[in-house]
């Protein structure tokens, strides 16, 4: 779309009740200089949200150049994923006996900085340091095995704070020592201390002081999910006891879900899934998928079992799309084991697709990128009737690929975990985008309207645009666009179209809509 106005529609005069007659005028005039949305970052674990889904899209051709690595290099071992941002990725590897924090640059995989953030374990099987560390602006925080947690320069690595939660707080280390990722989220990131008493904790990102600590839950190796349900930001541990919510800001609880076969040791290395108000969790060795449903009436908050099934994801962290999970099963000798399509309101296998093994799955745009556990990238459509392979290819030839695959700006970083990690750009072909328009705006309640955007040649609007579509406002069309204001409220792709369904037009300023796409 070129960086001009295209419809504006009118509050004025519009009844109450009823749907509103709008002008939908096609203006024609420039947005002027407006800054261009930032590349679609992936700043910690399971990327931008929490839940494992790249914003954007990938390109469906899988053929020729798109097979061909932009760099692909030999690092140390480690479970870690990447976090990109500012062209770096950053991971952590374990050299020279030391639990090492790298930058890698994007361009061409060189090594910008490397920070030892503490010895490494000598347990049987270490396989390298298990966290990966979050981005924040010019920062990077990083949770070792034994528990330190630190503030590093995202320039060149300098340590900036570190705050030992071992010593500190007592904090404690389970079999195969920490393997949760920091969760940053509001300023705040949140750990699991292990300590029995009040050993969920929040600390403030800017100097590492504790903000809040709750509950007397012990740890397991699942790296906490930050996430809105039913309206209230909540993060949700995955312990010893169950998945335990708590209010973000606060630390207050907000409901707990017991496992139902209990917790069968050490091997709940994956996260909660959160899908609208229904939470997924899944441990193994004694395999159990399970899922409950959240809900909040009269003043409390609860959390009905849904579901339990004997399927098992080791430490591996599905993704959920359209009410179907789609995720990697097997315990630690299941090297072939199947990737399932399970329904999230039953649990009822829909398919399995055999070898895949302990890989790692991730949502891009409408499709999902898996990664095999023998290094093949496999780009997946998710159909609950079938398993639908569109492309794959082998990325990595080099050792077990357990580690979370991350995807920035269209490139798709992969790591195994003794030694081998490579990028790929995959992102889309530079093809032109339709036109935008609105819709007539539609009544949704007391004051409240429903605004919609669309692609004007009908086709639906693509997900990689949505964080650069801008809805303005502003009283009077005879003010220049400069000084119309950018509305805050949160577009939603529903149905192809982009959507917001709580526009507060009550005592409100604003008579005027328009839609525009900078470039």
């Amino acid at each position: 779309m070129s960086p001009f106005v295209r419809h504006v529609a009118s509050l004025r005069g519009a009844p109450r009740g009823s749907s509103l007659s709008t002008q939908a005028v096609l203006a024609g005039l420039v947005l002027g200089a407006v800054t261009c949305a930032s590349a679609t970052d992936w700043p910690q674990y399971r990327g931008p949200n929490h839940d494992g889904s790249y914003p954007g899209s990938l390109t469906t051709n899988w053929t020729g150049s798109a097979t061909t690595p932009v760099w692909r290099m030999t690092l140390g071992k480690g479970f870690s994923s990447f976090a990109v941002s500012q062209a770096k990725a950053i991971t952590q590897v374990y050299r020279n006996s030391k639990e090492t924090c790298i930058a890698l640059s994007i361009t061409n995989g060189a090594e910008l900085w490397a920070t030892a953030l503490e010895s490494g374990q000598n347990y049987l099987g270490y396989d390298g340091p298990r966290s990966t560390p979050s981005i924040d602006q010019d920062s990077v925080y990083v949770l070792t095995s034994n528990l330190k947690l630190l503030r590093l320069n995202l320039a060149n690595g300098a340590i900036v704070w570190s705050n030992n939660l071992m010593t500190a707080f007592g904090a404690g280390i389970i079999g195969y020592a920490g393997a949760a990722s920091p969760l940053l989220d509001g300023g705040l990131i949140y750990v699991n201390l292990n300590t029995g008493n009040q050993s969920l904790a929040a600390f403030w990102a800017a100097n590492g002081a504790p903000a809040w600590r709750a509950e007397d839950e012990l740890t397991t190796h699942s790296t906490p999910v930050a996430a809105t349900i039913l309206g209230v930001r909540q993060v949700i541990f995955a312990t010893q006891n169950g998945l335990v919510s708590l209010h973000a800001a606060n630390g207050q609880k907000l409901w707990d879900y017991p496992y139902p076969n209990g917790y069968n040791g050490v091997c709940l290395g994956g996260s909660p899934v959160v899908w609208s108000n229904i939470v997924f969790i899944s441990q193994s060795y004694t395999p159990c998928s399970t899922a409950a449903q959240i809900g909040f009436a009269g003043g409390a908050w609860s959390a009905t079992h849904l579901w339990d099934k004997p399927i098992g994801m080791i430490w591996m962290t599905p993704v959920c799309f359209q009410g179907a999970v789609y995720g990697p099963t097997g315990d630690n000798g299941s090297s072939t084991s199947p990737l399932v399509c399970l329904d999230l309101m039953t649990g009822g296998l829909l398919w399995s697709y055999d070898g895949f093994g302990r890989g790692s799955v991730t949502l891009a745009g409408d499709l999902i990128l898996g990664l095999s556990e023998a290094g093949w990238l496999r780009l997946i459509r998710p159909d609950t009737r079938a398993y639908t392979e569109l492309g794959s290819f082998q990325a990595l030839d080099s050792g077990n690929c357990w580690n979370s695959i991350a995807i920035a700006d269209g490139r798709v970083y992969a790591r195994s975990t003794s030694s081998q990690a490579a990028c790929f750009d995959l992102s889309p072909p530079n093809l032109p985008q339709p036109d935008l328009r609105l819709d007539p705006l539609a009544w949704a309640g007391p004051d409240k309207f429903r605004l919609t955007v669309r692609a004007a040649d009908g086709t639906p609007v693509d997900s990689s645009r949505l964080a650069g579509i801008e809805v303005l406002a502003s009283p009077s069309l005879v003010l220049p666009p400069s000084q119309w204001s950018r509305l805050t409220n949160s577009l939603v792709l529903t149905n192809g179209m982009a959507c917001i369904d709580d526009l507060d037009a009550a005592g409100g300023q604003a008579e005027f809509f328009m839609v525009a796409e900078p470039k």
